[in-house]
């Protein structure tokens, strides 16, 4: 379906958002200034954009920038464009975002998975996945007896373009309130130095508050 790939690797981004965008009709129309930039490459529509909150006198609210105000706007007019999802490649995404396993377990269940779908090309990216894992168990093996992969999970900051990790204390992982989290960047540093600059990074936060007995947050 046209535009379904890139609404796709959006969803994936936040929590609960591939679920949303499998549901029949969740493809709506673009309203607005997100409809007026529909097929404007990202420095026209930046330029739109300027001169609309210049003749205005509208000033950006909050902490966004213009550049993460326009992203914003032309994902809404790229997602009202892509079509549903065909039948077999819904039931695949379905059952992708339904595991959550052990860390030792996760490259099998893919696996399988792209195994009953006959996708092809994935082995490699499934053997790195087991590779770290085996390594993450080698190094801390206590930890990761009970650490949980989940495919669903997913944050609102997209500059993490790889996988996200949530710690939390024993007991307390239904209560949502982590006092580590963060996740990788595959792709920040190449689209920010313009391609002058090509490696991986970690990035993450620590909650000191939510580590002593009785903090609050």
């Amino acid at each position: 379906a046209p535009g379904l790939a890139d609404a796709l690797k959006r969803a994936f981004r936040q929590a609960g958002g591939v679920s949303a965008l499998l549901k029949p009709g969740a493809s709506q129309p673009a309203h607005g200034l997100a409809a007026r930039l529909k097929g404007a490459a990202p420095e026209e529509a930046k330029a739109i954009v300027s001169d609309i909150f210049a003749l205005s006198g509208i000033q950006p609210q909050g902490h966004r920038t213009l550049d993460e105000i326009v992203e914003g706007l032309l994902a809404q007019a790229a997602d009202a464009e892509h079509g549903a999802a065909p039948d077999t490649a819904r039931q695949t995404l379905e059952a992708v975002m339904a595991v959550n396993c052990s860390p030792a377990q996760a490259a099998d269940k893919l696996l399988a998975i792209s195994r009953q779908a006959g996708l092809e090309g994935l082995d490699p990216f499934l053997e790195r996945l087991q590779a770290r894992t085996d390594r993450m168990a080698s190094l801390a093996p206590d930890f990761m007896k009970t650490a949980r992969f989940g495919t669903p999970f997913g944050r609102r900051f997209n500059y993490y373009d790889g996988f996200l990790f949530e710690l939390f204390l024993p007991g307390e992982a239904d209560g949502r309130r982590p006092f580590g989290a963060g996740g990788r960047y595959d792709t920040l540093l190449a689209r920010l130095s313009g391609g002058d600059v090509d490696t991986t990074a970690i990035g993450g936060v620590v909650r000191p508050d939510r580590l002593t007995s009785g903090g609050t947050a």
